[in-house]
């Protein structure tokens, strides 16, 4: 049995910088993240043995040092602190991200993100934005009237095929329609990567936490192709039924999910073979 990695799989370079970050912080000491600092369980159990600790509020944590995790965070949340630093881990993408949905949402009669409303990432655009704005996870969601200016963005681990449908059906809606397409690079790539090598294998195992809103992507990429295929977080979730009659095995990976996960899975479908 042949395993594959994707060309392009595993941490980008916005999850890299939060983890140097949030790692080269801990060494002097606790720091607090609201929620994951990224979105892969093995990943930050790792970082909490180091000191870098997940929590669900900022409750009591007066006069200590809290990190803002790579998805950004909602400014309503940090006026309710009093944290002793404040530091900055958001992906300069999200930002850019943020900054055009700031500039759509101020000159435009409607602006439609293309996302999940429960994603952090989200959650910590729409304090900014004025009212104007609907979130949509696709195309199916986009209110059924017509629009006059109307200013289209995306969440920046959104698929780009469901990101194209919504602006197709808002374009035939709209009477002038600006898109500013935020996905980021790292996405892109790592959807491109999963399509290309897809193609040429049996099954798919894709890699990443099951809250990782990109790793999900492509787990429904590969779906969608009509590929069989398995998202797992560890080398514990792998199944041998899975490879049974296989001779290629296909390995993509989220952007969260760190290099050395990536040998220890393949390893071990390597190993049952």
């Amino acid at each position: 049995m042949k395993v594959i990695v994707a060309e392009n799989a595993g941490f980008c370079f916005g999850v890299k910088r939060a983890v140097k970050i949030a790692l080269d912080a801990s060494k002097r000491g606790k720091v607090y993240t609201l929620g994951a600092l990224i979105h892969n369980p093995p990943m930050v159990q790792q970082m909490r043995k180091k000191g870098v600790i997940a929590v669900n509020d900022f409750e009591g944590l007066d006069n200590e040092r809290v990190i803002i995790p790579s998805h950004g965070i909602s400014p309503l949340v940090l006026k309710k602190i009093k944290p002793k630093i404040i530091i900055d881990a958001t992906c300069p993408f999200v930002k850019n991200a943020r900054e055009e949905a700031v500039k759509l949402s101020k000159g435009c009669d409607q602006l439609i993100i293309v996302g999940d409303k429960k994603h952090p990432e989200i959650r910590g655009i729409l304090p900014f934005l004025k009212s104007n704005v609907i979130v949509v996870k696709d195309a199916s969601e986009v209110p059924n009237k017509s629009f006059g200016y109307c200013g289209i963005i995306a969440q920046t681990t959104m698929s780009e095929t469901i990101f194209q449908e919504v602006a197709l059906k808002v374009s035939n809606r709209s009477k002038s329609l600006k898109i500013v397409n935020t996905i980021c690079d790292a996405t892109r790539k790592r959807q491109s990567s999963t399509l290309k090598l897809l193609k040429n294998v049996d099954v798919m195992i894709v890699i990443g936490g099951h809250n990782s809103a990109n790793t999900c992507r492509l787990l429904e990429l590969c779906l969608r192709n009509k590929k069989l295929a398995f998202q797992i977080e560890d080398e514990t979730e792998l199944k041998k039924k899975w490879f049974k009659n296989c001779k290629k095995v296909g390995i993509t990976a989220g952007a969260s999910t760190p290099p050395w996960m990536i040998k220890r899975i393949r390893e071990k479908i390597l190993s049952l073979d």
